[in-house]
């Protein structure tokens, strides 16, 4: 019973926080994307940390003969194209990291390497 009232607890807590962000990011006069990976390029893809977080980082690696790819993405990454003002709309900012489940592979079975923008 008092791990369900702490479920609960936790929940509202995540929603009064997206609630709040919401707001504020409709007071803005820029325009927000979240971007998802396509499901094709589950396995494909190549993790790059500079874009990308992993809740689950994998042990050590060889690059030579080994890439980490994108297994399954857990949250889109947070795009934001122009500015508070309105402005500069031809610009955009990654405000927020996508989240992914990345899996080590061998360079042979990797396929084709892509990599988000």
């Amino acid at each position: 019973m008092e791990q369900e009232i702490q479920n609960v607890e936790d929940l509202e807590a995540v929603i009064d926080s997206a609630m709040r962000l919401g707001a504020s990011m409709a007071q803005q006069k820029a325009y927000f994307a979240f971007e998802f990976v396509s499901v094709a390029a589950f396995g494909e893809m190549e993790f790059k940390p500079q874009q990308m977080t992993d809740p689950f980082p994998p042990e050590q690696f060889d690059p030579r003969t080994h890439v980490r790819t994108v297994w399954l993405n857990l949250a889109p990454r947070l795009i934001k194209h122009g500015t508070s003002e309105g402005t500069n709309f031809d610009t955009c900012v990654q405000l927020l990291d996508g989240e992914f489940e990345t899996r080590i592979m061998p360079r042979k079975r990797a396929g084709r390497r892509q990599v988000i923008n």
